[in-house]
């Protein structure tokens, strides 16, 4: 029988950014189970978050920015504490299993107050963390993140889309990348306003903005990619756009 699984990354104590492929092997192989991880949460401040953001899409996880009060720490454990103490309340569906991946002591709390509804909860650590006296005590596992951190391939992505598309300022391939990644998960050849794909590319990245960028615009994007024959572009009532070849698009993005 599957295991149900909410997962939670504060990524600011996550201090890398992590290969969820291999950390979903690691937990299969710990709990000799199939898993559904029904509830993915990851929090942090902007730049933790910009710095994971890709591998974050990829996995569908929900990303929350966490904003520091003064010189106080972020808020992360307390919203991660919130989100997951309410999966009590609501039990649909029923989580069977909660991961924490941090160093942060602070989520003892949480993880000490599931545990006394007798849920499962495991934490994921630093190596230097692991043997922690309050997490051994706090947890029904402990284990660390030696193996399971992501080696950055979208560096060479980057690469290729500054030089094919002579791309000039630092966030253009982010932004492109993303908009690329937001249209692979099209229909090929159907219709779809703009609106829809702006709030797509909102979904896999919240904080760029294109201003930043040489496209200054979802408008001068869209009449890029035009140009580059990603996509054809008509004006009616609201700008639809279609996509020819996914095919095409992926063969781009999956470096």
């Amino acid at each position: 029988m599957k295991k149900n699984v909410a997962i939670y990354v504060d990524l600011e104590n996550a201090n890398k950014t992590i290969d969820y492929n291999l950390l979903y092997e690691k937990v299969k192989i710990e709990l000799k189970s199939e898993v559904n991880y029904s509830i993915k949460v990851a929090v942090g401040n902007q730049t933790a978050i910009k710095s994971a953001i890709d591998e974050l899409n990829n996995h569908n996880f929900e990303v929350i920015v966490s904003k520091k009060n003064g010189n106080k720490k972020n808020k992360a454990d307390l919203i991660i504490s919130l989100d997951a103490f309410e999966r009590l309340v609501i039990p649909q569906p029923v989580i069977d299993l909660y991961i924490f991946i941090t160093s942060d002591s602070d989520f003892t709390v949480i993880m000490n107050k599931l545990r006394k509804y007798e849920k499962e909860v495991w934490i994921i650590c630093s190596e230097d963390d692991q043997k922690k006296e309050v997490f051994l005590t706090s947890a029904n596992k402990v284990m660390n993140l030696k193996g399971i951190y992501y080696v950055d391939k979208n560096k060479a992505l980057n690469k290729k889309l500054i030089e094919d598309f002579q791309l000039t300022k630092n966030n253009d391939p982010i932004v492109l990348r993303t908009m690329l990644l937001t249209l692979s998960r099209l229909k090929e050849n159907k219709y779809y306003t703009t609106n829809d794909i702006n709030q797509g590319f909102r979904k896999h990245n919240k904080i760029i903005k294109l201003n930043t960028t040489q496209f200054g615009s979802f408008k001068n994007l869209y009449k890029f990619l035009t140009e580059k024959n990603f996509i054809t572009y008509k004006k009616n009532k609201e700008s639809e756009v279609r996509v020819p070849s996914i095919k095409e698009i992926r063969s781009i993005i999956e470096v």
